[in-house]
């Protein structure tokens, strides 16, 4: 499976970055756990296609080549299943579309990508809405997952400088809508924003998570480390934003 995964990442998809920048080994781990998830929400959709007598089984991981070619997972049953991994397939390799071994299993019945959304309207932050957020939730919840510097400080120090990085992420939103990234978790469409919280830095240090409450209103009751709101949004698609990169 290691080496499908190097296979898929180095030779077969079109390219991108699977590791984060501070990663001193090539371990794919943002590839791993878009497929990992991509896998479970092609599960509860019911995606996953196999053979008329269950000895093969593939799933569209979501991804192309270079050549806007959809790529496949590709399965075997088990001759001897081995109870310790809890499944009756075992990996057998990514597969493009016209790779001869799928067409001759599965020819007109290729599965379809996953689906997170129906309203695509979703998938961008309305200028016209307000933006509500619960700070002391926001505090309280996630104090681990800002850097160790702010969490020295008192929590009231804290409190002053996250409400002054959202009010700075309202104004920006509103006047960037594209600046807000889309996620999928928990089978929800959420908005991911930029907190700069470090002063005299350009980087965003946290990703506020956005949801709509009304058709007026958005508020915010959690932030993630930018790792973890990266592998959320590139379920959906690789981020275009300036503030969110591996």
């Amino acid at each position: 499976f290691d080496s499908g995964i190097a296979y898929l990442a180095e030779n077969l998809a079109d390219k991108e970055e699977w590791d984060f920048s501070d990663s001193n080994v090539k371990s794919y781990s943002i590839l791993k756990n878009y497929l990992e998830f991509t896998f479970r929400r092609l599960q509860y959709e019911k995606k996953i296609a196999f053979t008329a007598d269950n000895v093969w089984a593939c799933f569209n991981t979501g991804l192309v080549t270079e050549n806007l070619e959809d790529i496949y997972a590709f399965f075997e049953e088990y001759k001897n299943p081995r109870p310790e991994f809890n499944t009756p397939y075992c990996f057998k390799a990514f597969l493009k579309k016209s790779d001869p071994v799928l067409l001759k299993y599965f020819s007109g019945n290729l599965p379809i990508c996953a689906n997170y959304f129906d309203r695509p309207e979703f998938l961008v932050f309305n200028p016209n809405c307000d933006l509500v957020p619960d700070i002391d939730n926001i505090i309280r919840d996630n104090m681990t997952r800002f850097p160790a510097s702010l969490q020295s400080l008192g929590e009231s120090e804290i409190r002053w400088q996250i409400m002054g990085a959202v009010d700075e992420v309202k104004k920006r939103v509103k006047k960037n809508y594209l600046m807000a990234v889309p996620q999928f978790y928990d089978g929800k469409i959420q908005l991911l924003l930029p907190l700069y919280l470090t002063s005299g830095s350009s980087e965003a240090t946290l990703a506020m998570v956005a949801h709509r409450v009304t058709d007026r209103t958005y508020t915010a009751r959690t932030c993630l480390t930018l790792k973890m709101a990266y592998n959320n949004a590139r379920l959906i698609a690789k981020p275009q934003s300036d503030w969110l990169k591996p």
